[in-house]
């Protein structure tokens, strides 16, 4: 169960109990009662359901990684997990999916589904032997926080940048000052960056084609996706899709 936008939920499930916001998510065994609150004014929730047929079809595809009873075992527990960039991105496309292309079972929502069981797993796993993972939220200035936020949500999107000034209620100055400070880089070069990175875990999927996954990163330019991505990892995109994994 994730709110999603800029929505806070009170959860409580079992003992556990917590407030929901952008930065987490929560595990909810099946059977056991839930009960939520809104604490933001607009407190929209997304609830996934992990069937006993998505965790099979999860150790299939991460074979070798993945260990069908111990993701039986994790499901049973109610949890509160740290939400990725990554199980973020999956969501928003799910959500996109279903909601507008009102599209269910098909390679893309399949695909999305694996993957954020895969996350699901590898969240509980790293917490039971307490290796959590920084979140989408870290401790930034408002500023940047609201960007990080914006950007994330609106990775692929062409116009993103333009709206951070008005998102986070700053100067493009200021902005990029503050950006700079906390990050090193400016929004343009995170921007780049983030979108390589979700690029070279969608080649790892091996679900889509080189020229699908440079489009759907946005670069209209296959070339100067090719030459971006050999720049950040040292590879060409092809290369990705010829190495197996044990």
């Amino acid at each position: 169960m994730l709110p999603i936008e800029n929505a806070i939920v009170d959860a409580a499930c079992a003992t556990l109990r917590s407030a929901l916001d952008p930065s987490s998510w929560m595990l909810v065994p099946a059977g056991v009662p839930l009960t939520l609150g809104a604490s933001s004014v607009v407190a929209k929730t997304l609830v996934l359901t992990v069937s006993p047929a998505l965790m099979r079809r999860v150790a299939e595809e991460y074979a070798g990684e993945v260990e069908a009873a111990r993701f039986r075992r994790y499901v049973t527990s109610p949890q509160v997990l740290v939400r990725t960039t990554w199980v973020n991105e999956l969501v928003h496309r799910y959500l996109f999916e279903r909601a507008v292309c009102k599209k269910r079972d098909n390679d893309a929502t399949r695909f999305l589904e694996t993957e954020i069981g895969k996350e699901l797993y590898f969240l509980c796993h790293e917490r039971h032997r307490q290796l959590d993972r920084p979140s989408l939220v870290e401790a930034h200035t408002p500023v940047v926080r609201r960007a990080l936020q914006h950007l994330e949500k609106h990775l692929f999107e062409a116009g993103v940048l333009r709206d951070l000034p008005r998102v986070t209620g700053a100067s493009r100055s200021t902005l990029l000052r503050t950006f700079r400070r906390e990050l090193g880089e400016s929004p343009l070069a995170y921007l780049r960056t983030r979108r390589l990175d979700e690029a070279l875990m969608l080649l790892k999927s091996r679900h889509l084609r080189v020229s699908e996954v440079s489009a759907l990163v946005g670069y209209r330019n296959f070339a100067a996706f090719s030459h971006a991505f050999r720049e950040r990892f040292g590879m060409r995109p092809s290369d990705v899709l010829s190495v197996r994994g044990p």
